[in-house]
């Protein structure tokens, strides 16, 4: 029983508890124990998916073990299990009519982008008009506002492309329209933040931890490339147009986190950071768009 876990649920904000158990990005032998969960998260999905292609091209394939709870199946339509093929062993096999039926269902849910592989720029048109689509259809934004989300989102996607050390990255999208928001997530196995900003010899000394380097990414404008402040902002819109729409963002590279959470109906929003986490390789973001 994973009683460690609030309700047993896995989402950006237990998953760095799940991680501390034991922690399948430092072992020899990574096993990830799905079990015994009523929820995993879009974000956590698109996690591990990044994650056990890292370990897949260092120690080889990591073990998934898996039951038949109600949260598996969700992971199975969402594409997590067809996206992990060739990355990782999942234990027990799935069903096979499982597997079938989910590949049918794969792009028939216009509220919903299942575990995407992102490649190259070609990648990105696409999955931004599927996106722009539930936020003026579903969320109510008008189209010059929804331009102003999908260039946050297109931005996020960039950065997999840009800062991944030639590797490929991964995207999920699901509208939650039980609580009118769209959750888009996308986590990639790069070089992280930290490293990406001391490639700028301006600022390779004085970013020194990953919190900073995230803080500095998005709220200081801080950016990788030398001399050009027009390039490399990408982080810092995507803050900054979470902040006009009243959005929560999470950014996590490395060993830290920040939570920006700027949401017009409840009271407890700000900055919540997070040091001294279960290291993790490449950045994982995490954008929760509210109804308009």
């Amino acid at each position: 029983m994973k009683n460690y876990l609030h309700d047993r649920i896995l989402n950006e904000i237990t998953y760095d508890k799940f991680l501390s158990i034991n922690n399948p990005f430092l072992s020899n032998n990574p096993i990830i124990d799905l079990r015994d969960l009523n929820f995993i998260s879009t974000s956590v999905m698109v996690n591990l998916i990044a994650g056990c292609l890292w370990i897949n091209e260092r120690t080889g394939k990591p073990t998934i073990l898996i039951d038949g709870s109600n949260s598996i199946s969700v992971l199975g339509r969402m594409g997590f299990f067809q996206i992990l093929n060739g990355l990782a062993n999942v234990y027990p096999a799935r069903n096979g009519l499982d597997i079938i039926r989910n590949i049918r269902l794969s792009g028939t849910n216009p509220v919903l982008i299942e575990a995407t592989r992102i490649d190259n720029m070609a990648d990105i048109p696409g999955l931004l008009s599927q996106i722009n689509k539930v936020l003026i259809d579903k969320l109510n934004y008008l189209p010059k506002d929804s331009v102003n989300i999908t260039s946050s989102i297109s931005e996020m996607i960039s950065n997999i492309i840009d800062h991944n050390n030639n590797y490929y990255g991964f995207l999920a999208m699901q509208a939650i329209q039980s609580i009118g928001k769209l959750e888009v997530s996308v986590a990639d196995c790069g070089i992280g933040i930290q490293n990406s900003l001391q490639k700028n010899p301006i600022y390779n000394n004085s970013v020194t931890t990953d919190l900073h380097a995230i803080q500095a990414a998005t709220t200081e404008r801080v950016t990788s490339i030398e001399n050009d402040k027009t390039r490399g902002n990408g982080l810092y819109q995507i803050y900054r147009n979470s902040k006009q729409y009243g959005a929560t963002l999470q950014i996590r590279s490395g060993n830290a986190a920040i939570r920006y959470r700027f949401d017009r109906v409840i009271k407890n929003n700000g900055e919540a950071y997070f040091d001294g986490l279960a290291w993790m390789p490449g950045t994982q973001i995490c954008l929760y768009i509210p109804k308009n």
